[in-house]
């Protein structure tokens, strides 16, 4: 099974992963976000038993958000929206 490959940009405050491809061969990873969450809790970078906000720099270089809960993927957002509070 092909995954798709990143980069950790940053560790903190926030986790950023910047998307690496090469996406004619494997995943992006917002096509693989649910893969690329579990590795990421797996190596210690994301908490496994609370909600956490994580960012990538998606596959056109536009940062993007990503909500976990418990250890898995819940949803992605707008870092720009005033509404969302890590």
């Amino acid at each position: 099974m092909r995954k798709a490959t990143y980069t950790v940009v940053q560790e903190r405050p926030s986790v950023i992963i910047r998307d690496d491809g090469p996406w004619d061969y494997k995943p992006t990873v917002t096509n693989d976000i649910e893969n690329v969450v579990r590795e990421l809790v797996k190596d210690g970078l994301l908490p496994f038993n609370i909600d956490r906000l994580f960012y990538y720099y998606d596959s056109t270089c536009v940062l993007t958000g990503v909500t976990i809960s418990k250890g898995e993927f819940y949803g992605f957002f707008d870092p720009g929206d005033e509404d969302v509070v890590e």
